[in-house]
């Protein structure tokens, strides 16, 4: 009987680390949500990383890691609308996005690898760093593939419970969550090293004081949890309403009124009706005339000759002097296309104008059909188009004169932190509002993700989030990432009352730097895998060659021949490609459209100064302006210095005969 190889025994033992991590890595999610497992999960990855060499077994190993990991904290794609085993509808987008992750997993291992024996840096360092790369990268590469993205698979998301420990989103958002936790596996993994290590030497020593960074920068990280958890300083904001699918705008007088002096509201009556995402089941169109009609689906025509949905809320909103938020379906034709959308449109409570936000992050082959990934042959079972535009909308109180600015998301815009940080950019915002339906999960995790996403957005903005989700988690969200849930419907749909939102004015470093983490892992990583090659190679020449795969000799190497320096592998060749491919995706826009942003942040200011002067004109004299604005850019009691042009094409704004709103000239709708 021949001994075991002991080369073969190292191969499987790296086999079954990433295994390992891979499987407390899932665990970490719904539905067992052990989240504790989280900062042990990546100590099993350390021994992968120091490993000398790599056989095509143990990248094996590291990609059914990555593949359990992917596939198990996306299982709910699996199940939706009635999925079961592999006969779902979805299980095709299941098993691609989770080879995607394990594709980037591996790379991850790879670039850690290079970091840990090319850098000679030590593994905890190399962890941090790799991972919030990792998860950063991970959320863009999806967005190539679904035009979407997964960020609501990061690590940050298993701690949201852990209030003390997820306050520091408002610092760096996820990625300096990620980047405490992965620190925290890479503190396990060195305090391992040194306690079975052999050698005694000083050396131990240094480094034994070295880890003790890592106990330190995290107490400093639950002491500013505290610090931002015993903030009181809140002022009190408007009362809200949740109501249900069932009630509809022609319903809501009785029933607020009777619920106003059965709740002992009469003197704080409700200022903001919300209802969940698609809640009511008829559409509104853009424009009444017949014009408009043509082309229409016919599951539209028949309610065309029915009361607009926008008359109904503007009627509503003044009578009950509250602002009506309502999820809809919106049809729009620009141009003889029909285009439709996915939309919230809110009734102002002083004017009765309409305005509407329509979703911009869609649901891949639920509500569009991504035009790369139209070889799956999934039908889409809505097409929808992607919302452009996003601005706070204006709530004001008639009796109290006050004025609240919110911004609107629906359902997957949640998982987006970007989307927040530009509602906060196109300026201030008092609190949100988050409409959902979540019947197509049979799971419960994917309102589960979506709640913990809805958490980390509010401590990211230091803003309460109002939460109105058709069978999901409805309540008020404070800005410190507090769920406070709304006692459920009863069989009546009698709405439910939200106490005055705790209204916060903390400011956010999150929202004016934003993935400032992300940036500065991903660019230290690129630093730690070209100075290698930098410092040994002697020309630009020579240094190029070693990156595209060839050997050279060190200076080292001339006095001994059979030293040589190890060339990029091609997944670290891709990975560095990847990096510097994403950092140039993220800091050459922003660069290069900063005139572009400015003209367009000009536009927004005067579509909201050329409608808050016709609510003006309309108030005062009793009529609407004149669609083309001719006779209200002549009184300068409205306009002093003259009626303003849009500066993005210098097209003059026209108001839409329907909603009396702003829209450029020959454009769509306006107010939205």
């Amino acid at each position: 009987m021949y001994p075991p190889d002991p080369e073969k025994m190292k191969q499987n033992w790296t086999s079954v680390c990433a295994l390992l991590s891979g499987i407390l890595l899932a665990l970490c999610y719904p539905p067992t949500d052990a989240w504790f497992l989280a900062w042990v999960a990546l100590v099993p990855l350390g021994l992968v990383l120091t490993r000398p060499k790599m056989t095509k077994h143990c990248w094996s190993g590291v990609y059914l890691a990555g593949l359990v990991y992917h596939l198990w904290i996306l299982d709910w794609m699996r199940t939706l609308y009635g999925g079961v085993g592999l006969q779902g509808e979805y299980v095709h987008a299941w098993l691609i996005t989770g080879q995607l992750g394990a594709l980037l997993f591996c790379i991850m291992v790879a670039v850690g690898r290079r970091a840990t024996l090319s850098a000679k840096l030590p593994v905890g360092i190399v962890l941090p760093l790799v991972w919030v790369g990792f998860e950063f990268l991970r959320k863009y590469a999806t967005v190539l593939v679904d035009q979407t993205g997964a960020p609501w698979l990061s690590l940050a998301s298993t701690q949201v419970d852990q209030l003390l420990v997820v306050q520091i989103a408002d610092l760096g958002g996820e990625g300096l969550i990620g980047l405490v936790i992965a620190a925290g596996n890479g503190f396990f993994y060195e305090t391992i090293v040194w306690l079975t290590s052999v050698r005694k030497s000083p050396r131990r020593w240094i480094h034994a004081a070295s880890l003790s960074i890592v106990p330190l920068g995290f107490l400093a990280v639950v002491a500013y949890g505290t610090v931002q958890l015993a903030h009181s300083n809140q002022a009190p904001g408007p009362v809200v309403c949740l109501m249900e699918k069932s009630d509809l705008p022609e319903q809501i007088p009785t029933r607020a009124n009777v619920l106003s002096s059965k709740s002992g509201l009469a003197t704080n009556l409700p200022l903001l009706f919300v209802w969940p995402e698609l809640a009511y089941d008829q559409a509104m169109l853009e424009s009444q005339s017949e014009k408009s009609k043509q082309g229409l689906p016919d599951h539209v025509q028949k309610h065309t000759h029915q009361e607009p949905l926008s008359n109904m809320l503007a009627e509503a909103a003044l009578v009950h002097q509250a602002g009506f938020l309502m999820g809809c379906e919106r049809f729009d034709v620009v141009q003889n296309q029909v285009q439709r959308y996915n939309c919230l449109a809110y009734a102002d409570p002083v004017s009765g104008q309409l305005n509407c936000y329509d979703k911009q992050h869609l649901v891949p082959f639920t509500e569009f059909q991504p035009a790369n990934a139209k070889w799956l042959q999934i039908s889409s079972r809505k097409n929808y188009q992607h919302g452009q535009d996003a601005a706070p909308f204006v709530l004001r109180s008639n009796d109290k004169g006050k004025e609240y600015r919110f911004g609107c998301s629906l359902c997957f815009d949640v998982t987006f932190s970007e989307h927040y940080r530009n509602l906060m950019a196109s300026g201030p915002v008092d609190f949100f509002v988050q409409c959902g339906s979540e019947a197509a999960d049979q799971t419960g995790h994917m309102s589960s993700m979506l709640l913990r996403m809805a958490k980390l957005r509010a401590i990211e903005t230091r803003r309460p989030i109002v939460r109105n989700t058709h069978l999901g988690f409805s309540g008020l969200i404070d800005a410190n990432g507090r769920f406070f849930q709304s006692s459920e419907h009863d069989s009546e749909g009698k709405p439910q009352f939200l106490d005055p939102l705790p209204l916060d004015s903390r400011t956010s470093v999150y929202v004016r730097l934003g993935d400032w983490v992300s940036v500065v892992c991903l660019s230290m990583l690129s630093l730690a895998l070209i100075l290698p090659g930098v410092s040994k190679a002697r020309s630009l020449q020579q240094w190029i060659g070693y990156c595209l795969g060839r050997r050279f000799h060190t200076p080292y190497a001339i006095k001994n021949r059979h030293s040589t320096c190890r060339a990029f592998s091609l997944l670290e060749l891709i990975a560095v490609i990847a990096i510097l491919g994403t950092l140039a995706l993220i800091l050459v826009p922003r660069v290069t459209t900063s005139a572009g942003k400015a003209k367009t942040s000009v536009d927004k200011m005067n579509r909201a100064e050329i409608n808050a002067a016709v609510e003006r004109y309309y108030i005062d004299k009793g009529v609407w302006p004149a669609n083309n604005l001719s006779d209200i850019s002549a009184d300068t009691d409205y306009f002093p210095e003259g009626i303003p042009v849009n500066p993005t094409n210098g097209a003059a704004y026209v108001l839409n005969a329907t909603t009396h709103r702003v829209q450029v000239s020959g454009g769509g709708g306006g107010g939205k």
